[in-house]
């Protein structure tokens, strides 16, 4: 840096301010994009929660109404349905955490 400061003065301070300005942008986006994520994430679960208690309903009124063995087959299926979704989104989760991991200490290069 001394020999740029030489060679052009105030160079050093001005590559010190485009660093701290790129810095400060790139965890802004950052922060854009985990915000997204987690509404993101929030909404899922929103909806997931209506179709899981439509789905209860259902089976309840056909339990109630109609056959009780066929109510409870799609109970089943309905709590087997989320807890497949929340299985599947976990593994998904950790192998995203685990690819990140390998990216940040550079055992594998960003594409």
């Amino acid at each position: 840096m001394r020999a740029y400061e030489d060679i052009s003065p105030g160079f050093a301070a001005e590559v010190i301010a485009l660093t701290r300005t790129q810095i400060e942008h790139r965890q802004g986006l950052e922060t854009k994009a985990l915000d997204a994520s987690v509404e993101q994430a929030r909404r899922g679960q929103h909806i997931a929660g209506v179709v899981a208690l439509a789905g209860l309903l259902v089976a309840g009124a056909v339990g109630i109404w109609g056959n009780p063995l066929v109510g409870g087959a799609v109970a089943l299926s309905d709590i087997a349905a989320l807890a497949g979704t929340f299985l599947w989104g976990s593994r998904s989760q950790r192998q995203e955490r685990v690819e990140r991991a390998k990216i940040m200490s550079g055992h594998i290069d960003e594409e």
